[in-house]
């Protein structure tokens, strides 16, 4: 049986506005009802964990749209100003992580970073095996309580791999 759409206000929703040096990204991450502090500490684990792979990425603002509203609000980001080390070179501007999961009831979840300083993996993928980093990034993921959530709210178990890749879009909008 399929499953039916549900519409993108389903869940509470912290959108985390950065900068990879080169262009302005938003990361968006849905989090339980009435939890939204601990869903600010769970991203700013995440990416703590996650630093050691990224460019140096500057958060510029953050936001939070409740249930059922497309209006997003601006909040104070209670993390750290800046993650990663290093510049983003001209040539990985179109390049991101991302990091995918599925939740018991089947909804699909992915979560985008576009802080890659560098490609050297010719699988286009990073298995928690291969990196300490992308393993305790996983780990945060799937430890988290409050945030991290699929569209239903329901807790995805995320994948055990960072995948990396050229975005189309972010291609397009560099070549004019």
């Amino acid at each position: 049986m399929p499953i039916l759409p549900l519409p993108p206000t389903s869940t509470p929703r912290l959108k985390l506005v950065y900068n990879n040096g080169r262009d302005d990204h938003a990361v968006t991450v849905r989090y339980a009802e009435g939890s939204l502090g601990a869903a600010e500490e769970e991203l700013h684990v995440f990416l703590t964990q996650f630093s050691d792979l990224m460019a140096e990425t500057t958060v510029v603002s953050a936001y939070i749209a409740p249930a059922g509203s497309d209006v997003f609000n601006p909040v104070v980001w209670p993390g750290s100003t800046v993650y990663g080390a290093g510049v983003m070179p001209e040539i990985s501007r179109t390049f991101a992580y991302s990091f995918t999961g599925r939740s018991s009831t089947g909804r699909k979840s992915r979560l985008f970073l576009f802080t890659v300083p560098s490609v050297s993996d010719a699988s286009w993928r990073i298995l928690s095996s291969e990196s300490a980093d992308v393993a305790a990034a996983v780990a945060a993921l799937n430890t988290s309580s409050a945030g991290f959530k699929a569209i239903d709210g329901s807790q995805p178990l995320w994948h055990g791999y960072a995948n990396v890749g050229q975005n189309d879009h972010w291609l397009d909008e560099v070549r004019g």
